[in-house]
């Protein structure tokens, strides 16, 4: 079926037709784990007949056009590392500039940067685009950078250039002071000395991919120099909650970090746990903390009881850690937690009744 395939005249014609173009991408998906080798003759020879018509800026048609854009994807997805890299040295390094700039192109280049298989590739590519960052961040093709994020997590590489080309992007590189305000601008997309807080999609996922980085420390300071009321912001945002999962699912996050960004939500607690989804955002980093950071967070809890008791999601939230709070029992400073002694008489109480 390949060499029929590739003896089509119009083979143009038939891979930017939306139902033709699935059936090549299924054909490759195939190849790859039945016959590689007849599917590096197809990649090359649908790169030899598809990519040889270009437009005026010399970028290959293909690469702008939305239903061939998938095959594009999908011959990248299916080469081995050789092929790879001589698909993105004959056709896509010279276009890459055109290419993170066009409305269709730029998904080619997330694609590519998410399955490229060499380190040495990718070292590559990510230096070639790095100095595209401004333009990248200008388009707001924001899910560039969350794919470049994931080949480095992926490929444990370029990780620290990553960070340095990002935060040059939003200034806040230089001065060293600027540094605090990197979560905030990467949350938002916009550059330091921002005023009002924002927070998008694709920049909760960039800064929870970046928390993943072997060294993620400059975002892990960020977060901690955030302000109570950032943190209650971030916290209850249905977007930017998930950044504090990461925060603490992180392996490469260290316990006193963790345990200092509790204490940082004691002033806002109140506020957060009052919330639907910052409710819901605690019950889920319950889940994540250690024994010692529950007693911590229990403590924060019970002392504001009588107030999270007269809010409906603050109340949901105590009983959802009344098991939690017993499990925790034999590590608590009964005396800190509840000095009025109210806190045991009413767990006793609804204990009893139940």
């Amino acid at each position: 079926m390949s060499k029929a395939l590739l003896k089509i005249e119009d083979i143009v014609d038939y891979v930017t037709e939306s139902s033709s173009a699935t059936v090549i991408e299924t054909l490759l998906c195939i190849l790859k784990k039945r016959l590689p080798k007849h599917c590096k003759k197809l990649i090359l020879g649908l790169a030899t007949n598809v990519f040889s018509e270009r437009d005026n800026n010399g970028i290959p048609k293909a690469f702008t056009h939305r239903n061939c854009s998938f095959v594009v994807e999908k011959m990248f997805e299916a080469a081995d590392e050789e092929l790879q890299q001589h698909l993105w040295n004959e056709y896509f390094a010279d276009s890459l500039e055109s290419l993170v700039t066009h409305s269709v192109g730029n998904f080619i280049i997330q694609r590519l940067f998410d399955v490229v298989e060499s380190k040495a590739q990718f070292e590559l590519m990510n230096e070639k685009i790095g100095s595209m960052f401004d333009k990248i961040l200008g388009c707001r093709y924001y899910g560039l950078f969350i794919s470049i994020a994931g080949a480095c997590n992926r490929l444990k590489s370029q990780q620290a250039q990553f960070m340095k080309n990002i935060m040059h992007c939003l200034q806040c590189f230089e001065p060293e002071e600027k540094q605090i305000q990197l979560v905030p601008c990467l949350l938002s997309f916009r550059i330091s000395d921002q005023t009002e807080p924002f927070i998008c999609l694709q920049g909760s996922l960039l800064v929870q991919a970046i928390l993943k980085f072997q060294k993620p420390i400059k975002v892990v300071n960020s977060i901690l120099n955030m302000k109570p009321q950032q943190l209650g912001y971030l916290a209850c945002h249905i977007q930017g909650c998930h950044v504090l999962n990461a925060f603490f699912s992180s392996s490469t996050v260290g316990e006193k970090s963790k345990d200092k960004l509790i204490q940082s939500l004691k002033p806002c607690i109140v506020n957060i746990a009052s919330d639907r989804n910052g409710s819901l955002t605690l019950s889920r980093l319950w889940m994540l903390l250690t024994m010692k950071q529950k007693s911590s967070m229990a403590q924060i809890l019970v002392q504001e009881e009588k107030t999270l008791n007269g809010n409906t999601n603050g109340n949901v939230l105590l009983k959802k850690c009344e098991s939690a709070f017993e499990e925790c029992g034999a590590m608590l400073n009964v005396e800190n937690l509840n000095s009025s002694g109210e806190y045991i008489a009413n767990y006793e109480r609804q204990s009893g009744e139940g």
